[in-house]
Order: structure tokens, then sequence, then C-alpha cells
């Protein structure tokens, strides 16, 4: 796994791991036979909660799905006329001014 924005590569490995392991509770439960029903609900709960906590983390440590830094964006939708639509980056809106 590739360190992002020089986030510690344990931390970047743990999350993953966590992720998986909280998709494969959410499937294991498709399969669960009645009397482990709650037991399977129990480990989704657990693994969904771990997860969010390494994502807390993870935000601490400034880890961003992006490695730029997003833009706001001025969105015009259609009108009931058939006017366009169109999304213009504000940056650009601001130096045509």
């Amino acid at each position: 796994m590739i360190p992002i924005n020089n986030t510690d590569p344990v931390l970047l490995e743990e999350l993953e791991k966590a992720r998986r392991d909280w998709h494969y509770s959410v499937r294991q439960l498709d399969f669960a036979q009645e009397d482990f029903v709650e037991c399977a609900v129990q480990r989704i709960n657990s693994a969904l909660a771990q997860y969010l906590t390494l994502l807390k983390q993870a935000k601490k440590c400034g880890l961003t799905a992006w490695d730029l830094p997003l833009k706001p964006l001025s969105i015009e939708t259609e009108s009931v006329h058939g006017q366009g639509s169109s999304i213009t980056d504000t940056a650009e809106l601001n130096q045509t001014k």
C-alpha cells in the first residue's frame, strides 16, 4: 500500500483491513442461520465501529480521498424553458469580474 500524504502506512493497512472486515461481516449476515443472526449483527456493529474509529484517526492525520484540495463549483440547473445547464468553476467567475 502506498502512503498518502505521509500518513502512517500501518494506519492505512489497518483501515483497509477494517473496511474489508466490515464488508465481510455484512455478507456473513446473508448466510447466518436463525440462531446466529444476533451474533452476525453484533459483528457488523463491532466491525463498523472499528472502521469508523480508524477513519476518524486517519482524518486527524490529514488523510483525504483526494490528493488535491477540492474547488467549489457553481452549478446552474436546466430551467423549464429549455435553457442549457452549465457547471462553472468559481475561480473562473472571479477572474472574469
